[in-house]
Protein backbone atom coordinates (compact mmCIF):
# COMPACT_ATOMS: atom_id res chain seq x y z
CA UNK A 1 0.00 0.00 0.00
CA UNK A 2 2.77 2.46 0.94
CA UNK A 3 4.73 1.68 -2.24
CA UNK A 4 1.60 2.34 -4.32
CA UNK A 5 1.05 5.68 -2.60
CA UNK A 6 4.69 6.66 -3.16
CA UNK A 7 4.36 5.75 -6.83
CA UNK A 8 1.19 7.86 -7.18
CA UNK A 9 2.89 10.86 -5.54
CA UNK A 10 5.91 10.46 -7.83
CA UNK A 11 3.65 10.27 -10.90
CA UNK A 12 1.87 13.48 -9.86
CA UNK A 13 5.22 15.23 -9.42
CA UNK A 14 6.33 14.00 -12.86
CA UNK A 15 3.29 15.73 -14.41
CA UNK A 16 4.35 19.18 -13.19
CA UNK A 17 5.63 21.63 -15.76
CA UNK A 18 6.27 25.33 -16.13
CA UNK A 19 5.87 27.43 -13.00
CA UNK A 20 4.55 24.50 -10.97
CA UNK A 21 7.68 22.48 -11.67
CA UNK A 22 9.93 25.43 -10.84
CA UNK A 23 8.05 26.11 -7.60
CA UNK A 24 8.43 22.45 -6.66
CA UNK A 25 12.20 22.67 -7.18
CA UNK A 26 12.44 25.70 -4.88
CA UNK A 27 10.19 24.06 -2.29
CA UNK A 28 12.40 20.97 -2.31
CA UNK A 29 15.59 23.04 -1.96
CA UNK A 30 14.06 25.00 0.93
CA UNK A 31 12.63 21.99 2.76
CA UNK A 32 15.83 19.96 2.48
CA UNK A 33 18.18 22.84 3.27
CA UNK A 34 19.86 23.60 6.56
CA UNK A 35 18.68 26.43 8.79
CA UNK A 36 21.43 28.65 7.34
CA UNK A 37 20.42 27.83 3.77
CA UNK A 38 16.76 28.61 4.47
CA UNK A 39 17.75 31.88 6.16
CA UNK A 40 19.91 32.79 3.14
CA UNK A 41 17.06 32.02 0.74
CA UNK A 42 14.62 34.21 2.65
CA UNK A 43 17.05 37.11 3.12
CA UNK A 44 18.29 37.14 -0.47
CA UNK A 45 14.81 36.87 -1.95
CA UNK A 46 13.27 39.59 0.23
CA UNK A 47 16.12 42.10 0.04
CA UNK A 48 16.44 41.75 -3.74
CA UNK A 49 12.69 42.07 -4.33
CA UNK A 50 12.57 38.55 -5.71
CA UNK A 51 15.44 38.77 -8.18
CA UNK A 52 18.08 36.84 -6.20
CA UNK A 53 17.80 33.47 -4.48
CA UNK A 54 20.91 32.29 -2.65
CA UNK A 55 21.52 29.37 -0.31
CA UNK A 56 24.94 30.68 0.75
CA UNK A 57 24.58 32.33 4.18
CA UNK A 58 28.30 33.14 4.32
CA UNK A 59 27.80 35.30 1.25
CA UNK A 60 24.48 37.02 1.98
CA UNK A 61 24.48 37.04 5.78
CA UNK A 62 26.80 39.99 6.18
CA UNK A 63 25.62 42.24 3.37
CA UNK A 64 22.53 43.70 1.81
CA UNK A 65 21.48 41.66 -1.20
CA UNK A 66 20.84 43.92 -4.15
CA UNK A 67 19.09 42.53 -7.14
CA UNK A 68 18.86 43.83 -10.61
CA UNK A 69 15.73 44.05 -12.68
CA UNK A 70 15.38 41.47 -15.42
CA UNK A 71 16.78 42.42 -18.78
CA UNK A 72 14.16 43.78 -21.13
CA UNK A 73 13.31 41.64 -24.11
CA UNK A 74 13.80 43.17 -27.53
CA UNK A 75 10.45 44.45 -28.85
CA UNK A 76 9.94 41.57 -31.30
CA UNK A 77 10.58 38.91 -28.65
CA UNK A 78 8.40 40.78 -26.18
CA UNK A 79 5.53 40.84 -28.69
CA UNK A 80 5.91 37.11 -29.35
CA UNK A 81 6.00 36.42 -25.62
CA UNK A 82 2.83 38.44 -25.02
CA UNK A 83 0.98 36.74 -27.90
CA UNK A 84 0.90 33.47 -25.99
CA UNK A 85 -1.34 35.13 -23.37
CA UNK A 86 -3.91 36.46 -25.82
Amino acid sequence: MLATLDLEVQQEEDKLDGDAALNKVFQDIYSRGSEEQRRAMMKSFVESNGTVLSTNWEDVGSREVKGSPPKVLPPLLLAQHLEQYD
